[in-house]
């Protein structure tokens, strides 16, 4: 082996790695922002969407998830690469209120909460 044979190994071990390491924090992130949100039919919990840049979803899924299932979120993260800007979130026309506290659900919101764990987070991955 060569030099240039190893360390071209060594960078492609390390950003599979690193790529792994971001879907785990975008999962759990996307996980918690979907727990979070506030469940009548399950719409609000079916619009949040993982997307890469150049821009976030803005359209409404139509998708409903009352229960968190959030299985759509698995097939984006494999869309998911270091380096770039990984965007969460919904084009439901009413998801900024409830963000800030239109549901007695989550008068907290469900966004701001979780980034603020965003380096816990990032350490446990």
């Amino acid at each position: 082996m060569s030099f240039s044979s190893d360390v071209s190994k060594w960078t492609t071990k390390a950003r599979v790695e690193t790529d792994q390491q971001l879907r785990k924090v975008v999962f759990e992130m996307f996980s918690r922002i979907v727990q979070r949100t506030p469940v009548d039919t399950g719409r609000a919990r079916g619009a949040w969407a993982v997307t890469m840049a150049p821009a976030p979803a803005w359209t409404d899924t139509g998708a409903l998830d009352p229960s968190a299932a959030a299985s759509g979120v698995l097939t984006a993260l494999n869309n998911v690469k270091a380096g770039g800007i990984v965007w969460i979130a919904s084009g439901l026309p009413y998801i900024q209120r409830l963000e800030y506290g239109y549901s007695k659900q989550a008068p907290s919101g469900m966004v701001r909460i979780t980034a603020v764990e965003f380096g816990d987070i990032v350490a446990a991955a």
